[in-house]
């Protein structure tokens, strides 16, 4: 992993050109430039970006200057600041960005699931020998001509196969270590 911190050049790193490349594209504001006399050795300055970037075999974390708790005070403020409220994350100096990101994303998740999971409402169409919602003459005459079962019908089914579940799986599956997770919550 490359570390690096906001606004200060680093030092000599080996990148081949598509990592280079993938470099000058997420971070288009970044400057590399090439070593003397080296083919791949580059210096990188992420100029103000911070986080957490792949390319290739490459991890590269970028380091706030002012450090993560004033930069996740500055974030959240900035997002909505009637709404800012004083909800401190104990960071120790040794925390990365991700680890914050993590415990936030977990305490945020565990107060949208207190009660339970979110439920909602799935429009379904389906083929039934029962009345359930509305029926869809076009596809019935379509499909079964003039024969009355099984109907083709359109119906809202209430479950917790909602977009909102799911994209809160997969980003709690994606993005953090539970075990730190957890550690770090039961500590705040």
């Amino acid at each position: 992993m490359i570390e690096l911190t906001e606004h200060e050049p680093s030092g000599s790193i080996r990148l081949s050109v598509e990592e280079r490349d993938s470099i000058m594209r997420l971070m288009p504001r970044a400057t590399v430039t090439p070593v003397a006399n080296e083919s791949d050795l580059y210096s990188i300055n992420p100029k103000n970006y911070v986080g957490l970037i792949t390319t290739g075999s490459q991890t590269i974390q970028i380091k706030p200057k002012i450090g993560i708790e004033r930069t996740f005070f500055l974030l959240s403020y900035a997002l909505n600041p009637k709404q800012w409220r004083n909800d401190p994350v104990v960071i120790k100096d040794d925390t990365t960005l991700n680890e914050v990101l993590a415990v936030v994303f977990c305490r945020r998740a565990r107060q949208a699931l207190r009660r339970h999971v979110l439920h909602g409402y799935v429009e379904t169409d389906d083929s039934m020998h029962g009345l359930r919602g509305r029926v869809r003459f076009a596809d019935q005459l379509r499909r079964h001509h003039r024969m009355t079962v099984p109907l083709e019908v359109t119906y809202d089914e209430h479950t917790v196969d909602i977009l909102e579940t799911s994209c809160f799986w997969l980003h709690s599956t994606n993005s953090a270590d539970c075990s730190t997770c957890r550690h770090r919550l039961s500590k705040s």
